[in-house]
Protein backbone atom coordinates (compact mmCIF):
# COMPACT_ATOMS: atom_id res chain seq x y z
CA UNK A 1 0.00 0.00 0.00
CA UNK A 2 1.43 3.19 -0.81
CA UNK A 3 -0.20 6.52 0.04
CA UNK A 4 -0.51 9.59 -2.18
CA UNK A 5 0.78 12.83 -1.02
CA UNK A 6 0.61 15.45 -2.46
CA UNK A 7 4.38 16.81 -1.68
CA UNK A 8 3.33 20.34 -3.60
CA UNK A 9 0.51 21.04 -1.17
CA UNK A 10 2.51 20.07 1.79
CA UNK A 11 5.21 22.29 1.17
CA UNK A 12 3.01 25.29 0.26
CA UNK A 13 1.09 24.84 3.92
CA UNK A 14 4.50 24.34 5.45
CA UNK A 15 5.76 26.92 4.01
CA UNK A 16 2.86 29.60 4.96
CA UNK A 17 3.40 28.80 8.22
CA UNK A 18 3.60 31.84 10.31
CA UNK A 19 2.38 35.42 10.51
CA UNK A 20 1.47 35.71 7.23
CA UNK A 21 2.97 39.69 7.09
CA UNK A 22 6.23 38.22 8.29
CA UNK A 23 9.22 38.86 5.32
CA UNK A 24 10.43 35.34 6.12
CA UNK A 25 7.04 33.57 5.96
CA UNK A 26 6.83 35.63 2.55
CA UNK A 27 10.10 34.47 1.04
CA UNK A 28 9.55 30.54 2.01
CA UNK A 29 5.90 30.81 -0.13
CA UNK A 30 7.74 32.53 -2.86
CA UNK A 31 10.67 29.90 -3.10
CA UNK A 32 8.37 26.77 -2.64
CA UNK A 33 6.26 28.52 -5.91
CA UNK A 34 9.60 29.01 -7.60
CA UNK A 35 10.73 25.46 -6.86
CA UNK A 36 7.28 24.56 -8.58
CA UNK A 37 7.49 27.13 -11.17
CA UNK A 38 11.26 25.63 -12.49
CA UNK A 39 10.16 22.00 -12.05
CA UNK A 40 6.90 23.09 -14.50
CA UNK A 41 8.94 25.00 -16.68
CA UNK A 42 7.20 28.29 -16.35
CA UNK A 43 9.08 31.16 -17.33
CA UNK A 44 6.23 33.91 -16.47
CA UNK A 45 6.37 32.38 -13.29
CA UNK A 46 9.88 31.27 -12.47
CA UNK A 47 10.48 35.39 -13.23
CA UNK A 48 8.09 36.21 -10.94
CA UNK A 49 8.41 34.32 -8.31
CA UNK A 50 12.21 34.89 -8.63
CA UNK A 51 11.88 38.22 -8.44
CA UNK A 52 10.04 38.21 -5.27
CA UNK A 53 12.46 35.93 -3.56
CA UNK A 54 15.38 38.28 -4.34
CA UNK A 55 12.89 41.53 -3.12
CA UNK A 56 12.91 40.02 -0.24
CA UNK A 57 16.46 38.58 0.33
CA UNK A 58 18.25 41.77 -0.22
CA UNK A 59 16.09 43.73 2.23
CA UNK A 60 16.81 40.49 4.47
CA UNK A 61 20.59 40.86 3.55
CA UNK A 62 20.94 44.19 5.30
CA UNK A 63 19.95 43.15 8.90
CA UNK A 64 21.31 39.75 8.49
CA UNK A 65 24.52 38.72 6.32
CA UNK A 66 23.45 34.97 6.34
CA UNK A 67 20.40 35.66 3.86
CA UNK A 68 23.09 36.31 1.07
CA UNK A 69 23.18 32.09 1.10
CA UNK A 70 19.34 32.61 0.06
CA UNK A 71 20.33 34.70 -2.94
CA UNK A 72 22.81 31.89 -4.00
CA UNK A 73 20.03 29.58 -3.88
CA UNK A 74 18.00 31.55 -5.81
CA UNK A 75 20.15 32.11 -8.53
CA UNK A 76 21.31 28.66 -8.86
CA UNK A 77 17.80 27.54 -8.89
CA UNK A 78 17.33 30.17 -11.82
CA UNK A 79 20.60 28.77 -13.29
CA UNK A 80 19.31 24.87 -13.20
CA UNK A 81 16.13 26.48 -14.61
CA UNK A 82 18.13 27.68 -17.77
CA UNK A 83 20.00 24.23 -17.73
CA UNK A 84 16.66 22.71 -18.18
CA UNK A 85 15.81 24.91 -20.97
CA UNK A 86 19.29 24.34 -22.71
CA UNK A 87 19.78 27.97 -22.47
CA UNK A 88 23.58 27.89 -21.25
CA UNK A 89 24.21 31.55 -21.82
CA UNK A 90 21.34 32.91 -19.64
CA UNK A 91 22.29 29.71 -17.01
CA UNK A 92 26.00 31.29 -16.83
CA UNK A 93 24.68 34.51 -16.76
CA UNK A 94 22.53 33.52 -13.17
CA UNK A 95 26.19 30.82 -12.02
CA UNK A 96 28.29 34.21 -12.19
CA UNK A 97 25.81 36.31 -10.70
CA UNK A 98 25.11 34.10 -8.02
CA UNK A 99 29.20 33.59 -7.30
CA UNK A 100 29.58 37.55 -7.58
CA UNK A 101 26.95 38.01 -4.95
CA UNK A 102 29.06 35.97 -2.61
CA UNK A 103 32.34 38.48 -2.92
Amino acid sequence: MVPELNRSGMMQQIAAMGDPQDPVVQYRKSLVALTEAVKKRDGKAVTKHSDDCLKIAFVQCKKDPLWYGQVLVIYSLLCHDQLGNQNWKKAIVFATQAVEEMQ
